[in-house]
């Protein structure tokens, strides 16, 4: 049976973590019972939507195990959800309207999703993978670090510079 996309609904940092813990999660092998819809089962692939202020696509994973009913106040279902990893670009909402505008979640994207067979076997997933810019722009905010690259460019010297961990360079 082909595998299933859904778009999973986390919050941002202010509202719930979901947002930092992802990026925690990515590229180990953490898992989470994240908020999932009631057919969810094994192997089937998700990407995670992130809500405000964030309003994106933020990273895939895959469903662990098969979705739980939830408890009283909590969502309606839950599933374990692991094998995250961050996307090689965020896609905003504005960007997936834009891309995909028929896609009628994307007119209101509050809870989860089947993504439609459509949309899953090409276009959505050449989106999310596109490769990300091969510069980053690294800043240092204070003299101290502005010296220190004046320095190195003076000498030709190379340093380890404090990065975000999804970050990555392509020199080629």
């Amino acid at each position: 049976m082909d595998k299933r996309l859904f778009v999973f609904i986390g919050g941002s940092d202010e509202q719930n973590g979901d947002y930092s813990a992802v990026q925690r999660r990515a590229g180990t092998n953490g898992t989470m019972n994240w908020s999932a819809l009631k057919d969810s089962r094994p192997g089937d692939r998700a990407l995670i939507y992130i809500q405000r202020p964030h309003s994106a696509l933020i990273a895939k994973a895959e469903v662990l195990g098969s979705a739980v009913r939830g408890a009283p106040g909590d969502y309606a279902y839950r599933a374990k959800v692991g094998k995250f990893e961050l996307l090689p670009n965020r896609l905003s909402i504005e960007t997936l309207k834009e891309e995909f505008p028929h896609w009628a979640w994307l007119k209101l994207p509050r809870a989860g999703h089947i993504v439609p067979t459509p949309l899953r076997r090409t276009p959505l997933l050449e989106t999310v993978h596109q490769k990300r810019a091969t510069l980053q722009i690294l800043i240092a905010n204070s003299r101290a670090g502005q010296d220190h690259v004046i320095r190195m460019a003076e000498t030709g010297k190379s340093a380890y510079w404090s990065a975000p961990r999804s970050i990555w360079l392509s020199v080629g």
